[in-house]
C-alpha cells in the first residue's frame, strides 16, 4: 500500500484540514469560485453533551453559504434520514452566529429585550460522499432540494400530460412566475441542498469520457487509494497538481503513526462485522419478506374465496328475497281472493241460496261454507 484509503473518516479530515484543499474541492464540484473559507469545528452541542453532533467538515463560503462534507464509506439502511438531519442541523447551527437587535426595556426584569435577525440566515449546502453505495441510482450524484409542491405535481400530472402543449406550457408558466417571488426571502428556501455523491458511479460513468468534469479527479483518486494494493504509480498523474501533491502527502503510508495503523485495523475489523450484521439482517429480512409474501398471498387467496362466498350469499339473498316477494304477492292475492269469495257467499246466502246451491256455483267444497 502506497497511500491509506481517503475514504477512511480519519483520513478525509486530514486531507480537508488543508483549507485550499476544501476550497478546491468544492469549487470542482460546485462550479463556483470561492474567494475565502471559513472552516468550523467539527464537534457541536446541541443542548447538551448528550446532543452533540459530529461532522466530518463544516465550513462557511464567501458567498455566506455554509456546507458540510459528509464521508459514507458502507451501506447503511438510515443515511437518508440520518444525513437530513444533520442538513437541518447545519442550518440550526447558524443560531450561534445571528446578531441581535434591541427591542426594548423590561422594567420588571430590568434587562434589554433582544431578538436574533432571522433573516441572516444562509442557505446550508450537505454535501454526502457516498463510497460504494448508491442509493440504487446511476447518477454520478442526485440533488435533493425544498421547493414548491406545484413542480412535482406539475410532473406527475397525468391529465396535464394529455393536454394540448399550448395548456402545459401555460402551467409552467404559471410555475415560472411563482418562483419569482422575493417576498421577505421566501426564495432563500429554494436554496438549500442536500447532495448524494456517489463515488463508485462517477469512476464508472467517466471511465471512457475524453472531457471529464472537473470533479470527476477527486472520486478518481479516492477510488485508487482505496485500494488496498495501490503503488506509486497509481498517482502519477496527480503529482503534477499541487493540490493533489498535497493530498499524497498527507495519505503517505510511510507518515503514518502507530495509532493510524490501529485505527485502519480497528476501521477494517468494524466493517468486516459490520458487513457480516448486515448479511445476517439481510437474510433475515429477506426470510420475512418471503414469509410475508407467502402470509399476503394466502390472504389474497382467502380473500378471493370470501369473495366467491359473499357474491354466492348475494345471490342467495337476491333469489330468498325474490322467493319472498313472490310469495308476499301469492298471500296477498291468495286473501284477495278469499274477501271475494267470501262477498260471493254473503251475497247469495242474501239471496236466499242453499249452502248445497252455493257451493255448486261457486265451485267449492261443502265444507267451506260451515262457518257460514
Amino acid at each position: 500500500m502506497y497511500l491509506v484509503s481517503m475514504n477512511y473518516d480519519r483520513f478525509f479530515k486530514k486531507v480537508f484540514d488543508d483549507v485550499e484543499i476544501a476550497k478546491t474541492f468544492l469549487e470542482d464540484f460546485l462550479e463556483i469560485e470561492i474567494k475565502e473559507i471559513e472552516i468550523f469545528k467539527n464537534k457541536n452541542y446541541l443542548t447538551d453533551s448528550s446532543l452533540a453532533v459530529e461532522f466530518d467538515y463544516r465550513c462557511k463560503l464567501n458567498n455566506g453559504e455554509y456546507v458540510i462534507i459528509e464521508m459514507q464509506q458502507w451501506h447503511k439502511i438510515d443515511v437518508a434520514k440520518r444525513f437530513y438531519l444533520y442538513h437541518c442541523l447545519s442550518t440550526s447551527l447558524q443560531l450561534e452566529k445571528l446578531r441581535e437587535i434591541p427591542l426594548g426595556f423590561d422594567s420588571e426584569k430590568k434587562k434589554i429585550l433582544k431578538e436574533r435577525v432571522y433573516s441572516d440566515l444562509k442557505p446550508a449546502i450537505t454535501l454526502i460522499w457516498m463510497v460504494d453505495d448508491n442509493l440504487g441510482f446511476e447518477n454520478d450524484y442526485i440533488v435533493y432540494k425544498t421547493d414548491f409542491e406545484n413542480y412535482s405535481n406539475f410532473i406527475f400530472d397525468e391529465n396535464l400530460w394529455s393536454k394540448d402543449i399550448k395548456e402545459i406550457k401555460k402551467e409552467r408558466k404559471t410555475l415560472f412566475e411563482l418562483r419569482k417571488n422575493r417576498e421577505k426571502d421566501i426564495d432563500s428556501i429554494q436554496k438549500n441542498r442536500l447532495i448524494f455523491m456517489f463515488q463508485s458511479n462517477i469512476v464508472k460513468n467517466n471511465k471512457n469520457k475524453e472531457k471529464l468534469k472537473k470533479y470527476v479527479r477527486w472520486f478518481d483518486f479516492a477510488e485508487k487509494s482505496k485500494k488496498n494494493r495501490n503503488i506509486e504509480a497509481d498517482f502519477k498523474e496527480y503529482t503534477k497538481d499541487k493540490i493533489f501533491s498535497e493530498i499524497i502527502k498527507r495519505l503517505k503510508k510511510d507518515r503514518l503513526k502507530e495509532d493510524d495503523m490501529m485505527y485502519i485495523l480497528s476501521e477494517e475489523k468494524f466493517k468486516e462485522e459490520y458487513l457480516q450484521y448486515t448479511s445476517a439482517m439481510l437474510e433475515k429480512t429477506k426470510e420475512v419478506e418471503e414469509k410475508n409474501k407467502e402470509l399476503e398471498e394466502k390472504t389474497k387467496e382467502v380473500e378471493e374465496k370470501t369473495k366467491e362466498v359473499e357474491e354466492k350469499t348475494k345471490e342467495v339473498e337476491e333469489k330468498t328475497k325474490e322467493v319472498e316477494e313472490k310469495t308476499k304477492e301469492v298471500e296477498k292475492a291468495q286473501v284477495e281472493k278469499e274477501k271475494i269469495l267470501k262477498t260471493s257467499i254473503n251475497k247469495f246466502l242474501k239471496l236466499g241460496l242453499s249452502k248445497k246451491e252455493i257451493a255448486e256455483t261457486l265451485n267449492i267444497p261443502l265444507e267451506t261454507l260451515n262457518d257460514y
